[in-house]
């Protein structure tokens, strides 16, 4: 059997009976790139760890991100894992892939003051533009917003409590400003989930998907997705002169450093009215030290 062969049997048998839609599409992207970087008549009983890092390695040089690479390596390991179970292959225990260093991270930019009041404005037209405007004010997930419920909501303290996440420190409570908290407050009881399809049913990835593709035309933002809105919010707290270890627990990171690295871009804007807190003090005297200096030379 060819490996590609078996790349496509794993992902109809097995994969798409136990992952969701949107882990499924990044398996099919992933097996796409694998084709292309080996040889397609390879056979699968060929196939070791030498192979596979060799693949990893190449899409590093062409200049993948290290996000990209390892949608990748998650395949490459799954499938030839359930190959060895089958009685295809034989692999070692210690069998394991590793991302290049070499590899770059992608760079997420948060959206700019501008940006994001012209998105604001176009979420009001939106019919569900409410929900965009309340992640850009809480800095939730996708499926922590998809997953939140009524019995989540506590009206007395103003915050939510995320009961599912992808980590552990994802369970948090969550404090929710007036806008935040307006939003919920307004939403019709139509079950136990919060936010509902005007249908009255539970939101879904595919209605956040099509959302967000609705006011990429009307905004003209082509790269706006539910990780810009989750970056803008960790940004205009920073900008605010927010505690980074805060605005990480707001987030659901363990990692204060993790969160400045991956989800903060210091706008140009902000920081030219930062480094006018330097006050026309200091530059009052730095005229003069240059004046002095000016003097001294003329001596």
């Amino acid at each position: 059997m060819k490996f590609n062969d078996w790349l496509n049997i794993w992902l109809v048998e097995y994969a798409k009976q136990k992952v969701g839609e949107k882990t499924f599409n990044n398996y099919e992207w992933a097996i796409k790139k694998i084709v292309n970087l080996i040889d397609e008549t390879l056979e699968l009983q060929n196939m070791n760890e030498l192979q596979c890092q060799a693949v990893l390695n190449k899409m590093s040089y062409n200049g993948f991100s290290k996000s990209s690479i390892n949608k990748v390596r998650i395949v490459l390991i799954q499938s030839l894992k359930k190959a060895h179970t089958n009685g295809y292959i034989q692999l070692p225990q210690t069998f394991e892939l590793y991302i290049p260093k070499s590899a770059h991270q992608k760079e997420i930019n948060a959206l700019t003051i501008d940006e994001q009041k012209k998105l604001e404005k176009a979420c009001m037209e939106d019919k569900y533009g409410h929900l965009i405007i309340f992640l850009l004010n809480t800095g939730l997930r996708r499926m922590e917003l998809i997953n939140l419920k009524w019995e989540d909501y506590d009206r007395k303290k103003y915050s939510i409590k995320i009961k599912k996440s992808k980590s552990l420190a994802g369970i948090r409570d969550v404090p929710l400003i007036p806008i935040a908290r307006a939003i919920i407050e307004t939403q019709p009881r139509y079950n136990k989930y919060i936010f509902n399809t005007t249908k009255g049913t539970p939101i879904t990835e595919i209605v956040l998907r099509k959302t967000y593709l609705r006011l990429r035309k009307s905004t003209n933002i082509p790269q706006l997705t539910n990780h810009i809105c989750r970056h803008t919010f960790a940004t205009r707290l920073l900008e605010c002169g927010a505690d980074p270890k805060a605005i990480a627990c707001l987030l659901g990171h363990t990692s204060a450093s993790f969160m400045l690295d991956r989800y903060v871009q210091s706008q140009n804007e902000h920081l030219k009215k930062q480094i006018t807190l330097l006050g026309n003090e200091i530059l009052e005297n730095f005229c003069s030290f240059k004046n002095e200096i000016y003097n001294l030379n003329q001596r």
